[in-house]
């Protein structure tokens, strides 16, 4: 369906929902590949909500430097997440 359809906001439903049945690094794929394809557009609330996702699944796999570089990113954009914190300093 994503082949024929492309709208970029898929790739982040389909992301969140591999997350809650444990699939981490599928989730962790769409999840960047929705961020890749909604850098260039005006929706900064939804990707620094996927990017806070992405900080945590990659916390979840155990790579943690990418994970402080994305959260580190989240929370220069939006200081008052306190969720971008916590998740950080996990």
């Amino acid at each position: 369906c994503l082949a024929e359809h492309r709208w970029n906001g898929s790739y982040f439903s389909r992301g969140l929902l591999y997350f809650q049945q444990g699939d981490f690094f599928s989730s962790m794929g769409d999840i960047s590949q929705y961020i890749k394809g909604a850098a260039n557009q005006t929706l900064s609330e939804h990707i620094q909500k996927a990017k806070y996702h992405l900080g945590t699944l990659q916390n979840i796999l155990g790579q943690y430097t990418e994970a402080i570089t994305v959260l580190s990113e989240v929370i220069s954009d939006d200081p008052e997440n306190k969720q971008a914190y916590i998740e950080r300093s996990i």
